[in-house]
């Protein structure tokens, strides 16, 4: 399944630039925080994904990347981070770009799959996921959309997407379960909240929604806190990515 490409659509937020500089700060805090304090967790570094195979991926997926997600992997093509270490809380490290693309074919196949057998049975899946395509980002589908870029995962149910469809909420980030799909809604409103969250809980020791940060033989780990509450409301945007009161996405 294929959706439009909105290069140029006036509702995609962000000056490329500008996000360029927002999330390189906000990784920068990051890394000199685990520099001190869990610098095996940076063994995994790779170098900045080429120009060409960033252009490349957004071929294959037929969207147009959110330009904050673009800026991360022009830091670093993501992390093969070793397996006790946790960069995200509770889902791994950005994955290196093939990763990425193999986990968007693999979720493409099996959308396509459950099309076909609800088709099958006379549903309107199809038809369905069609119409998400074309809604703003932020809207559940209820299914994997080609517009969902996989950032992490937690190496079974758990993937942590990017929604490209064009829109305010361009950009946002889900959790999308491969029993509840995105059901769950949107946990932020762009990489750069996710990132300024992760980099301030690891200053400060406060939860990242319902997990905390820890460090373990220096690398850095995340403990789920049951106590908390993790359907929390959205956190705000940042200075340099606001785009203005745009309220709760698919509303």
């Amino acid at each position: 399944m294929s959706g439009p490409t909105p290069a140029s659509d006036p509702d995609r937020p962000g000056d490329p630039s500008a996000a360029g500089e927002l999330v390189q700060a906000l990784w920068e805090q990051i890394r000199a925080w685990l520099q001190v304090h869990a610098p095996a967790s940076l063994q995994g570094l790779r170098p900045p994904a080429p120009e060409p195979e960033l252009a490349a991926a957004q071929q294959v997926t037929g969207w147009a990347w959110p330009a904050q997600l673009l800026a991360l992997y022009r830091l670093h093509d993501g992390w093969q981070q070793p397996a006790s270490s946790q960069l995200l809380p509770g889902l791994g490290a950005p994955l290196p770009l093939e990763q990425l693309l193999q986990q968007w074919r693999t979720w493409q196949e099996v959308s396509a799959d459950l099309v076909h057998e609800d088709a099958a049975m006379g549903g309107q899946l199809g038809q369905e996921l069609a119409e998400a395509e074309q809604a703003p980002a932020g809207t559940v589908a209820e299914g994997f959309l080609s517009a969902y870029l996989p950032l992490a995962d937690d190496g079974g149910s758990t993937t942590l997407v990017l929604d490209a469809r064009p829109g305010p909420w361009h950009g946002c980030v889900w959790d999308y379960d491969k029993h509840e799909a995105d059901r769950r809604g949107v946990l932020w409103p762009s990489l750069a909240v996710l990132l300024k969250q992760v980099g301030d809980s690891l200053r400060t020791g406060s939860p990242v929604r319902s997990w905390r940060p820890g460090v373990v033989e220096g690398h850095l780990t995340w403990q789920l806190d049951s106590t908390l509450d993790a359907a929390r409301p959205y956190p705000p945007r940042l200075p340099g990515d606001d785009i203005g009161d745009v309220g709760v996405p698919g509303n």
